[in-house]
């Protein structure tokens, strides 16, 4: 695997971590599956890791962050509203929430198809991420998608500047990102309380799963962007380590590591666990009942309530309380 330090920005001259870079890389050849890192200090000493960040994988659910961005373009642009219909009459807001906080795979086809594939794609190569596009079968179908932790990491390092969207775009972008429910790999590894915009990826393909996340990090003494994608039977756990690796060498000790539980919602109301979307009901939950969310399916969210699974609509959940104090108790 190689590994080099790059430069974060041509006119700002990145500082030399070669014990990160040799600790990042010797932790990884020991880990199941191939990783590519990115790491970019915004401000502080502009640092920055680069591992295998060229190579062009599929980088699962993560490839949402790409049209988020681009349906903030058309909201600012005037082009479309926030009450504006997909295909499936839900509202660019609901579906935005959906995709980004959740990952919903419904909204997300929803705002490709609304976006046009082709362009997704022009607009990613007009951004410069070059090494990021879907990908069409001979029929003109969506197949795939590819894109390297290098054009992740330029991509959020946009967003936090302000160069991708203007302040209040920006703004809503970044608040559901820091509304993240999947937040078992790079958050867990930071000290307590530190906030976190992220936008986490999992798939099992016939090579192996693949885990990644991607992340803007507000720490303590600077704020950086960590991008980490595994395939090939990577693990969850491996994401983390790097974190924490990267965590204490550009930030300090991890005194008290943030802890999520498993169960990320909270009911908001008086609601009904059951059978399917819209289906028989299973149980009734008081308002306050903890729950685990599986996955999300256009509004209807799969959760574990106890030992019993069922569905619930998403308007009646909010985050618990240990997810909206970052890991806190």
């Amino acid at each position: 695997m190689a590994a080099a330090v790059m430069l974060a920005n041509p006119s700002v001259r990145a500082v030399d971590e070669p014990t990160l870079d040799s600790q990042v890389s010797e932790y990884l050849a020991a880990q199941s599956g191939h990783y590519s890192v990115t790491a970019v200090e915004l401000g502080g000493a502009s640092r920055s890791l680069h591992i295998d960040d060229s190579t062009q994988v599929d980088p699962a659910s993560i490839f949402k962050l790409y049209y988020a961005g681009l349906a903030y373009e058309k909201l600012q642009q005037g082009k479309w509203s926030l009450a504006t219909k997909l295909a499936s009459n839900f509202s660019v807001q609901t579906c935005l929430k959906l995709m980004l906080s959740y990952s919903d795979n419904d909204c997300a086809s929803d705002l490709r198809a609304k976006l046009g594939v082709n362009h997704i794609n022009t607009r990613l190569q007009q951004l410069g991420l070059l090494n990021s596009h879907i990908v069409l079968d001979s029929h003109g179908k969506y197949l795939t998608k590819h894109t390297t932790t290098a054009d992740v990491a330029t991509y959020l390092q946009k967003l936090q500047t302000g160069e991708l969207l203007d302040t209040t775009q920006t703004a809503r972008f970044i608040k559901l990102l820091k509304g993240q429910v999947w937040r078992s790999r790079i958050s867990s590894a930071l000290q307590v309380g530190t906030q976190v915009a992220s936008k986490s990826g999992q798939l099992l393909t016939q090579s192996g799963m693949i885990e990644g996340d991607s992340a803007i990090i507000f720490g303590p003494t600077s704020t950086y962007v960590l991008v980490v994608i595994g395939r090939s039977g990577a693990k969850s756990a491996a994401v983390r380590g790097v974190s924490d690796l990267v965590y204490r060498k550009w930030q300090g000790a991890v005194t008290v590591a943030a802890t999520y539980p498993s169960a990320q919602l909270v009911t908001s109301q008086r609601t009904y666990l059951r059978t399917r979307p819209g289906g028989l009901i299973l149980k009734t939950l008081p308002i306050g009942t903890a729950v685990s969310l599986q996955w999300s399916e256009r509004g209807w969210l799969y959760v574990k309530v106890g030992t019993r699974k069922g569905y619930l609509y998403q308007s009646s959940v909010l985050l618990s309380n240990r997810y909206l104090r970052w890991g806190a108790l």
